[in-house]
């Protein structure tokens, strides 16, 4: 069993850094440590996001001496005398719009900012999942300390916030290998955040010795020792599964009545009072599942939780999170038939443009409800560099039926080369 090193306190404080007195990373820190943020409606989060633009872009100019942002914003029109235009929009955001693809091998490298090109020894490097097999290889990003220290405070206080319960106190199993979060960004990054707030955290697989399989993910398989700590564990649990690790143990009914002693033909598991099943990633290709809903049709029977004694499904999240960011789109918990699961919210200090399609990389000033768009996203609290991505998703803008939270976004499909995703910035 593998458990997590963890703090004794819960939501540590984020390390000291050379970047810590700069202007704009202050500014940032006060959205972030403020308890009340993801209760920000529309309105509060606008505001925050048209507070933080112009030292955003400024910070990345005052960090740049290759020189490539000022380059950058100067051939986009964000400049006025060398400086960002005093009446720049976020919707000029778009014109810095990187594709993922261009994340892949090298390219984060000089779009890194200079303070970190100089402390290189001090970062480290994520790959994604390397299942698509692209031939220009896996999206590579390097990530600072103190930008991982704030994992917590993004991705940690967003799950917290969706499961409806303080994570304190809980246990998550994470369903990959301890190996996997040397190089790997989803068990590296969740296990942070969940940890720093104050959860006990387990990994649920081992990795096989097949050496010629290159996709980590497809060497994995259960560790039944820690299985059996995770469902035995008293408290609430988040089993962090995704679905291509998942399937697997679902399916087998043996492995099930070995780490949760039951002795029924069908067994099921239960994570107890408040307990969460989280997904993400994709189904990629498993076990013959034609969509999210389906997977999550089969589920549901066979994972419960209690609600307040009663048996129930147990709550789904399914997140979608990107090896190019710090931060997730992430649904409520909500029963794995309910069509909220499919709806997506994004952290506050995410500004989200739809684009008309992966054709036409126009921004849609007013997106019409359920139809398809193209997701483009710019994360104010990433400062190792500028991430502004087309991650190459389909959404559909989902308006809220409240006034009080932003709208989300329901994900239809990936784009495809055929589309003419093959676009790049700067080309076009």
């Amino acid at each position: 069993m593998t458990v997590a090193d963890q703090s004794s306190a819960v939501g540590p404080q984020v390390r000291r850094d050379p970047l810590s007195s700069d202007p704009y990373v202050q500014l940032l820190l006060s959205y972030l440590e403020d308890r009340t943020l993801l209760d920000a409606g529309p309105a509060a989060v606008d505001l925050m996001q048209n507070t933080l633009l112009r030292p955003y872009l400024d910070f990345f100019l005052r960090h740049d001496q290759s020189g490539f942002y000022a380059r950058l914003f100067e051939r986009k029109g964000l400049l006025r005398s060398g400086q960002v235009r005093p009446d720049v929009a976020l919707t000029d955001l778009v014109q810095l719009r990187v594709h993922s693809d261009d994340l892949r091998g090298d390219g984060q490298q000089r779009r890194l900012i200079q303070d970190l090109v100089d402390r290189r020894e001090d970062l480290r490097t994520f790959g994604s999942s390397g299942t698509s097999a692209n031939p220009a290889g896996r999206v590579t990003i390097a990530r600072s300390p103190f930008t991982l220290d704030l994992a917590h405070l993004t991705i940690g206080r967003h799950i917290e916030k969706m499961a409806g319960w303080p994570l304190a106190g809980a246990t998550v199993c994470i369903q990959a290998a301890p190996e996997m979060r040397e190089t790997m960004a989803l068990p590296a990054l969740s296990e942070r955040a969940f940890a720093d707030c104050g959860a006990r955290v387990l990994y649920g697989s081992r990795l096989n010795d097949d050496s010629e399989q290159t996709s980590l993910w497809r060497r994995l398989e259960p560790d039944e020792k820690s299985l059996s700590s995770f469902f035995a564990a008293p408290g609430p649990k988040i089993w962090f599964a995704p679905p291509p690790a998942l399937l697997g143990v679902i399916a087998d009914d043996a492995l099930l009545r070995r780490v949760t002693g039951s002795t029924e033909p069908n067994p099921r598991v239960n994570l107890g009072e408040q307990g969460v099943l989280m997904t993400g990633g994709g189904l990629k290709g498993n076990l013959g599942y034609r969509s999210m809903q389906q997977f999550l049709a089969d589920v549901g029977p066979r994972v419960r939780s209690l609600a307040q004694g009663r048996e129930i499904a147990a709550p789904v999240i399914d997140g979608l999170g990107l090896t190019e960011s710090l931060c997730i789109f992430v649904n409520r918990a909500a029963d794995p038939l309910d069509p909220d699961v499919e709806v997506k919210y994004p952290f506050p200090l995410t500004w989200v443009g739809l684009l008309e399609s992966p054709r036409r990389l126009r921004l849609v000033t007013d997106p019409k409800p359920d139809e398809p768009y193209l997701l483009f996203y710019v994360n104010f609290a990433c400062i190792d560099y500028l991430e502004a991505v087309i991650p190459g998703d389909v959404v559909a803008r989902k308006p809220d039926v409240t006034s009080d939270r932003t709208d989300g976004l329901v994900y239809i499909r990936r784009a495809e080369e055929l589309e003419g995703f093959q676009i790049r910035e700067g080309c076009g």
